[in-house]
């Protein structure tokens, strides 16, 4: 098919008859093509099946954030884009962008200086979803075991064991450290990590990635 064509179902239909009949059968073969990405677009992933090593951009999710009763509201900016950079010693810090159309267009009243940089992920030899997150020549850390908000980069490398989370976008565990990642409940810098026994009620979702075509 040509390349241009839209993603459709494409049906065949060929005509087949033996010796013994004299009458025609007919069989339909249903073929289903993909159309290409469009160059220049960017293709969202979600979900750990479909995140192989590479080179992204990293992304937390939240619509909402509410602190003292007042209630901030992202959409239809909610996806928080990581810019490389930690803050705070903790945190990586985010700017806000929606998604539409296979297009990442940044929050124009967000403060956040600079803007989503690229992440790579790095297969780890021999593991199954086991990567190490890198970002130039520095590598996402855990400053210290079992403790919130403990984000560095560092010359270390740790291995993030990649899964689904249940309400969306993929959850990264650092078994050594006991620390998780994913989209935490915050007004900036979304991207955080929690020890395990917090993560289940201060992560609101996994991480989702966005990759250039």
């Amino acid at each position: 098919f040509a390349a241009n064509e839209t993603e459709e179902a494409k049906t065949a239909t060929v005509k087949l008859s033996t010796t013994a009949e004299v009458a025609t059968k007919e069989y339909v073969v249903t073929i289903t093509q993909k159309a290409p990405a469009a160059a220049g677009s960017v293709e969202m992933i979600d979900k750990v099946e479909n995140l192989a090593a590479g080179v992204y951009y990293m992304a937390a999710y939240q619509e909402t954030y509410t602190e003292n009763k007042v209630t901030t509201t992202y959409s239809p900016y909610h996806y928080h884009l990581w810019t490389g950079k930690i803050v705070n010693n903790k945190d990586c810090e985010t700017i806000r962008h929606s998604y539409e159309n296979s297009a990442l267009v940044v929050d124009a009243t967000d403060a956040t200086t600079g803007t989503y940089a690229e992440m790579e992920l790095v297969a780890v030899a021999g593991k199954t979803n086991v990567y190490y997150i890198k970002v130039g020549d520095l590598y996402l850390t855990s400053t210290a075991v079992e403790t919130n908000r403990s984000l560095k980069l560092d010359s270390e490398q740790t291995e993030w064991t990649a899964s689904n989370h249940s309400k969306g976008g993929i959850i990264f565990a650092a078994i050594d450290k006991k620390v998780q990642i994913g989209s935490a409940k915050a007004k900036s810098a979304m991207i955080r990590s929690y020890k395990d026994s917090s993560a289940g009620s201060s992560l609101t979702s996994g991480l989702f990635f966005f990759k250039q075509n």
